[in-house]
Parts: C-alpha cells; sequence; structure tokens
C-alpha cells in the first residue's frame, strides 16, 4: 500500500459529522484529556478556531496555550459565548454548566467518539483497541510511520517520548488512533486496518455482561472497510474465540499475532540483553530477522508484533522497521523510568487492571531489585468494587505494597468500596500492606525507609506519579 497513500490537503470546513460541516469556534469541554486535546491540535492545524475548558491545568493545556488556543480553567457560563459547536468527553457530567448551557442555545453537540469516528472514517484508519496494550502500540505504529517517512496523522494516549507528543498532523491519509471500547464510542469507527490486542471482562458498568463486550467486539470487527485487514492478538482465548466462531462471516483478511507458533506473526527466541528485549519475527512460515527493542515484558513484545504487522502491510520493509523500532523509548506513564532517589530506581505505570498491573510488576522483577515497593491508587470506585480479590492477587509478590485512596475520575463514592478492601484482602493471602491517606504520607514513609536498588512503582490511572515527581524534587 505504501506507494498508493495519497496526500491530503490541510483545509479547513472539510471536515463532516453526520452530515454537518464543523464551523468553529469549536469549544472542547474537558479539553484537558488526552484524546480530547489530540482532537482538539489536529482540527486547530487544519485550520478551525479551537478553543477549551478544564479543570485544571496539564502537560497537555500548556501545549495547546502555546499554540494560541483559548483554554479556560474552570467551566463557566461565560466560557462558550462565542461558540458555534461544543465537543464533550465522557468524563463530564450532565449537569456541567458550559453543556447545559450549550443545550439551551441549541449548539450543536458532540461527544468526543463522533469527532474522532468523523476523522477516523474518513482516512485510511488504523484503529487499536483491547482490555491492555491500546497506547504502546498505536504509540509504536505512530514512530514506525513517522519514522518511515509514510506521513501519518495520529491521536494516542500518552506522551510519545521520542516525539514530546500525543498528537501529530501528517500530510497523508493515514490515521492512527486508539478505539475507546469502554463506552461503546468505537462502533462508531470504520478503519481500514483493525488492532484488536486482548479482551477481557471489564467496562461491565456499561455493557452490563461479558456477553455484551464480545458481541459488540464482533460488530467492531464488521466495520473494517472493504480490502482492509484485522491484526489480532492470538494468544488471546477470547480474540480467539470469537475469530474460531465467526471466521466465515469476517470479510476482513485476518492476521494473528503472539508467542504461540500457531500464529500467522509470532516471535521465537525471546531473550534480554544489556536491558534490552530482543527476539525474532516469523511471518507465513518464513524468518523474517531479529528485532531489539527498549521495551520490556512479553507483552510489549506481543504490542511490537501489532506494530511490525501493520508495518507490513503498508509497504515497510522488516530491515528498516528492525532499524527503526530500537529508537522507541516508550510513551509517559507506561513503565516510564523517572529517576533515581538515594540509588533507588523510581518508576511509573498507568496500570489500572489487575492484568497491567502483574505485566508492570513482572517488568520489575526481570530488573531485579533489592526490595519491590509498589504504590497502587485503583482508579474507579467501580473497578476496585469489581476487582478488589484480582488487585490483591496482583500486588501479593510486591515487598512492601502500599495503597492510597481510590480516584474516583467522574463516579460519585461507592458506601464501603475503599482502597482499605484490598489491604484486607492483602493480608488474607499473607501480605501485609500499608495504607496512606494522602500522597504527602507515602514520600515522607519513602524518604525515611527506601534503601539503594529499591525499585518504587507507582501504580494506577490517575494522579499517582506526582509520589515520584514529589520523591525526585520535580514537583
Amino acid at each position: 500500500m505504501r506507494g498508493n497513500i495519497q496526500k491530503i490537503p490541510m483545509t479547513a470546513n472539510q471536515l463532516s459529522v453526520n452530515n454537518y460541516k464543523l464551523r468553529g469556534p469549536i469549544h472542547f469541554i474537558g479539553i484537558g484529556g488526552c484524546s480530547m486535546s489530540g482532537i482538539a491540535y489536529i482540527l486547530f492545524k487544519k485550520g478551525y478556531k479551537v478553543q477549551g475548558a478544564d479543570l485544571q491545568e496539564n502537560s497537555y493545556i500548556k501545549r495547546l496555550t502555546e499554540l494560541g488556543i483559548k483554554v479556560y480553567i474552570g467551566h463557566k457560563k461565560d466560557n462558550i459565548k462565542d461558540a458555534k459547536e461544543i465537543v464533550y468527553s465522557n468524563a463530564v457530567s450532565c449537569g456541567n454548566e458550559e453543556l447545559v448551557l450549550a443545550k439551551q442555545k441549541g449548539l450543536e453537540i458532540f461527544p468526543r467518539g463522533q469527532i474522532l469516528a468523523s476523522l477516523m472514517n474518513s482516512s485510511a484508519g488504523i484503529a487499536i483497541c483491547g482490555s491492555h496494550g491500546k497506547t504502546t502500540t498505536s504509540s509504536l505504529i505512530s514512530f514506525l510511520f513517522l519514522r518511515a517517512g509514510l506521513e501519518p496523522t495520529f491521536i494516542v494516549g500518552g506522551n510519545v517520548i521520542d516525539l514530546d507528543t500525543n498528537a501529530h498532523v501528517g500530510k497523508s491519509e493515514l490515521f492512527i488512533a486508539e478505539a475507546d471500547e469502554s463506552d461503546g464510542s468505537f462502533l462508531m469507527l470504520s478503519p481500514l486496518f483493525e488492532i484488536i490486542t486482548n479482551i477481557e471482562e471489564e467496562h461491565l458498568d456499561y455493557y452490563k455482561n461479558f456477553e455484551n463486550l464480545k458481541n459488540a467486539f464482533l460488530k467492531y470487527i464488521h466495520n473494517i472497510k472493504n480490502g482492509g485487514s484485522l491484526i489480532a492478538g492470538g494468544d488471546d482465548e477470547i480474540v480467539k474465540n470469537i475469530l474460531m466462531s465467526h471466521k466465515k462471516n469476517i470479510k476482513a483478511q485476518i492476521i494473528t499475532y503472539g508467542i504461540c507458533p500457531t500464529n500467522l506473526i509470532y516471535a521465537s527466541n525471546i531473550h534480554t540483553d544489556n536491558g534490552k528485549t530482543c527476539f525474532e519475527v516469523n511471518f507465513k512460515g518464513k524468518n523474517l530477522g531479529k528485532i531489539k527493542m527498549s521495551l520490556l515484558g512479553i507483552h510489549n513484545v506481543k504490542n511490537a508484533l501489532a506494530c511490525i504487522a501493520v508495518g507490513l502491510l503498508n509497504g515497510i520493509k522488516f530491515k528498516e522497521i528492525a532499524e527503526i523500532l530500537p529508537g522507541f523509548r516508550g510513551v509517559s506513564r507506561r513503565f516510564q523510568i523517572k529517576g533515581r532517589y538515594k540509588g533507588a530506581l523510581i518508576v511509573d505505570d498507568y496500570a489500572h487492571h489487575p492484568t497491567e498491573i502483574k505485566a508492570a510488576i513482572q517488568m520489575v522483577e526481570e530488573l531485579k531489585p533489592k526490595r519491590t515497593i509498589a504504590i497502587f491508587q485503583p482508579h474507579r470506585y467501580t473497578r476496585t468494587q469489581y476487582f478488589v480479590r484480582e488487585f490483591a492477587k496482583a500486588l501479593k509478590k510486591v515487598d512492601v505494597p502500599i495503597l492510597i485512596p481510590i480516584y474516583a475520575a467522574s463516579e460519585k463514592p461507592i458506601p464501603g468500596v475503599t482502597s482499605r478492601l484490598i489491604c484486607e484482602h492483602l493480608e488474607k493471602l499473607g501480605t501485609p500492606a500499608l495504607h496512606f491517606e494522602n500522597k504527602k504520607e507515602v514520600v515522607a514513609y519513602l524518604k525515611k525507609t527506601i534503601q539503594p536498588n529499591d525499585i518504587v512503582l507507582t501504580v494506577g490511572a490517575g494522579d499517582v506519579y506526582k509520589i515520584g515527581e514529589e520523591l525526585l524534587g520535580k514537583n
């Protein structure tokens, strides 16, 4: 496909959402989110007048304001006085005063997923979804395609360290983005290439049961454009069962990847060498050669295989892929090494699901620390309630597990559901756990007890990373 990639002009007013042409000014409610800030950036680069509001400043907002985009800190009715269209994130409550006024004024209002779908569906889209690995996989693909000169546009769920951005506007028709299965918005997407990393039983607050979630993924697969491809994690039992049960009805080309040799593309001879992960890539029965990369863990080998597969399908030669991937240093908050304190390594990871936490702890173990100190901030009350036992099991091998209060996101508290429940289950498993009421208490404890060659791992999708930054004097 590489030779067939078309260049597209970056002109304003070319984006239609349900036959409505965006005009601007476009106001983003919750503009500081990863995806929201990325969409705002892309529309700004397309020539639209963009503005937004959020509760507090962050690195994404700072980047937008440096471009001249007006961002209000705090939500007020007056913020939308000049807006013609509204885009809101799913973290925004229906009682948000900007959203309420926009409805009263009869403004055009779009959920984030609808704008993303319009960008994806008007392009040669590459959509990455699944329970785990979305951000790393989408970042790997974006990095590879950009370095290979394919000029993609992309939005990813974190700051790509080597590119220092979460979004980029390229000159080709290629568009790379994460697909969000948590709220069903991925069903609005119609990409040319779909990547499904894995499927686990989650988001049941939206889907009600696991069967509904699996059916949603099947519908998503049927959304692939004619002539497109499905790149699926073939080691995952749920993904494998969906493919086996419905293979005859799936029109797209199916490429499975993983470490099992039954996959169409698989990794062999996996080992580490001086802190790097090395493996050989086998595709359609042929050994293509070796890959060496900075990312640790079997799960990242699988993420890289998905990237390699979609790269090959888009005409990038394996030799070029093998030259580019070693340069990828990862994504912010994805097993990110923040620095050292008194000889201890400080690492941060976005993990907020038991499987992700296990993977992060396994990567710590590969570094052979004196002790592992893991500070976990559960994300959302519903998730904590559902996975309390699994969280305890994921943390039980840690030398010093520390819990801090739940990061609510947009949820209301559930009576009786606190992070102390995880501590109680850890005690039952024979692993004493510590609980602190705030991050400052954790920092004070670490300063007193940390030892050389310890690894301190902060885990969670909230603001637990601030503990490491405070320890290192970065706050």
